[in-house]
């Protein structure tokens, strides 16, 4: 074969490598971008995290933007600058309660992808120690000082979830608390959260309409021998599918420890009961013309009823 010719493809095929590795190198257009939400949902005050994807292009960076306000607002809501971004909820539900968040590719600002995410108001928070019940919104970050105040406010289907601390009179709450309609009053420890009353008090919690709960939680007096207080918890004559459960009462209640008058379908559930001192007449007294009520899986210890039939 005529060595120039060889030469000649050689070159030529040194060429066309050339130029196929110049075309390959060169930058592809950013093409899409997609965006994943950890929830679609929202607490006032806490965050979900959002993450960008960007298909093509050199660079992978975005713009953040809520309701279309560059990092958004604090009454709709705010993001970091980043990916993942934490979008951050206001502490008040905004009166359109869907959301958009929007990120536009850096790059290629034509490409960019959204989603919402509703905000909700459904747990209210109490903490002794760090809450106020004057500046506290009561969500996570802006918590309520008080149980008495939280019940007040609440809504129904709401939580009030309530963080360990001693919830007494020395704290700001009042009693009887009441809880009306469909509330469920939680502790987040149920040695750790307390509830405490002291002498003449008729009675720590009164439960009444459809559905309360209470759960999760002590309750006791703090040992005083106290012959006014004639009950821990009342469930109303009104209420229906009152739910106790998973509480430790270690007290020495005047009359019982639940008295359910009347009341229908009411629900009490792995707590314990432990009689204290003198006093240790009734821990349930079911009263007058009650039905369905359920007794399932509880220490009663210590007392000389430990279910009573009242009429």
């Amino acid at each position: 074969m005529n060595q120039a010719f060889c030469v000649s493809v050689l070159l030529l095929a040194v060429a066309l490598n050339l130029a196929g590795c110049s075309s390959s190198s060169s930058p592809k257009p950013v093409t899409a971008l997609e965006l994943s939400v950890d929830s679609t949902a929202c607490e006032v005050c806490n965050t979900v995290r959002v993450t960008a994807t960007v298909h093509g292009g050199d660079s992978k960076a975005v713009d953040w933007y809520v309701n279309g306000a560059f990092g958004g607002q604090v009454t709709t809501g705010t993001v970091t600058q980043t990916n993942p971004t934490t979008f951050t909820a206001p502490e008040a539900v905004p009166v359109e309660p869907v959301v958009q968040i929007k990120a536009v590719s850096q790059e290629e600002p034509s490409i960019a992808d959204s989603c919402v995410v509703r905000i909700a108001f459904t747990t209210i928070h109490v903490n002794a120690a760090s809450g106020n019940d004057q500046t506290g919104t009561g969500c996570i970050t802006h918590p309520l000082k008080t149980i008495t105040h939280a019940l007040a406010a609440a809504q129904p289907n709401m939580t009030v979830l309530v963080a360990p601390g001693l919830y007494d009179a020395t704290n700001g709450d009042t009693f009887p608390m009441n809880m009306t309609g469909r509330i469920t009053l939680v502790g987040e420890s149920q040695t750790g959260t307390i509830i405490r009353t002291h002498a003449n008090v008729y009675c720590a919690l009164i439960m009444n309409g459809d559905s309360p709960r209470v759960r999760r939680l002590t309750i006791d007096n703090g040992g005083i021998a106290d012959t006014t207080r004639e009950h821990v918890i009342y469930v109303n004559g009104d209420a229906t599918g009152a739910g106790i459960d998973s509480l430790i009462i270690p007290d020495r209640a005047y009359l019982s420890m639940i008295r359910v008058a009347a009341a229908t379908n009411t629900a009490n559930t792995n707590c314990q009961f432990i009689a204290q001192g003198t006093v240790k007449s009734r821990c349930f007294e079911i009263v007058f013309g009650d039905s369905g009520t359920i007794i399932r899986n509880c220490l009663i210890s210590g007392f000389i009823d430990g279910i009573f039939f009242n009429g």
